[in-house]
């Protein structure tokens, strides 16, 4: 009798079983701390401290207070079936808001707010 090799499965996949998007809130030499938000049910906000080695080095220098991201967790299937947890951090390429100029946002608004005459709004006529 010859036995045959299993066919490998059609190709890599990847079974998501949490995704969040996160706000970094304070960076260390070695971890970081963020805001979580659950983006695969309605859990609530969460905050973690997750080490630096978990980003991949080409976004390390991304990693700075305001940073968005996001986090998937999962099942890694590769292609002749070996199965393996992952956890994939990738950080968004665009300008993050500085706290100044979230301040001066709130400022504008709370001074577009100003002008409006939020009681007379809200009473029926």
């Amino acid at each position: 009798m010859v036995r045959l090799p299993e066919a490998p499965l059609n190709g890599e996949s990847f079974e998501v079983l949490q995704k969040f998007e996160g706000v970094v809130s304070s960076v260390s030499s070695d971890s970081f701390v963020a805001q979580l938000f659950d983006r695969s049910g309605s859990g609530p906000e969460e905050e973690a401290e997750i080490l630096l080695a978990e980003v991949m080095p080409g976004d390390r220098e991304l990693v700075h207070p305001g940073a968005m991201f996001y986090w998937v967790i999962g099942y890694e299937r590769k292609v002749h079936g070996q199965i393996s947890r992952s956890s994939v951090i990738r950080f968004k390429r665009l300008p993050s808001w500085s706290p100044a100029a979230v301040e001066q946002a709130k400022k504008a608004a709370d001074t577009f707010l100003s002008f409006l005459d939020l009681e007379q709004a809200n009473t029926p006529a």
